[in-house]
């Protein structure tokens, strides 16, 4: 979870996850939808699931880390994504302690029958290198 120096000097930073309640968080909706992305988290060791509170609701995760540099509320995404804006000091990391070791990944595509070779190499790379992350979440299998 990031947040913008500003946001932070603004509204402090929540203490715990149950503290963000009281914060602007910065939601990733399914796309086509309303439905906000539960934010994964661990707390002693159990993980837990955060509604995300907040007046800002995307399915655009550029546009998120955009809305958080602006000071517009704490952002749940992957770090590759605000790697510059953190070297910059535009964003800050909060709640490390409650962090999930791995944030999943989903691949979305057509059925097995209408995949090019290329995409079912793809697949199959993705499957070997996060097999030990994917049990008991796959998809069809290729054909």
């Amino acid at each position: 979870m990031f947040a913008s120096p500003e946001y932070v000097a603004r509204n402090g930073a929540p203490a715990d996850p149950r503290a963000l309640a009281g914060h602007e968080c910065l939601a990733y909706v399914y796309p086509g939808t309303d439905r906000r992305y539960p934010w994964q988290l661990f707390e002693r060791g159990a993980e837990i699931s955060i509604p995300p509170s907040g007046r800002l609701a995307l399915d655009h995760g550029e546009a998120l880390v955009d809305a958080a540099v602006e000071g517009h509320g704490i952002l749940y995404v992957q770090d590759y994504m605000v790697e510059q804006a953190i070297h910059e000091g535009r964003l800050t990391p909060i709640l490390q302690a409650y962090w999930p070791a791995r944030m999943s990944v989903a691949l979305i595509y057509r059925e097995p029958q209408h995949l090019s070779r290329r995409v079912s190499a793809l697949i199959g790379f993705l499957r070997a290198h996060f097999q030990p992350h994917t049990e008991g979440n796959e998809g069809p299998a290729e054909a």
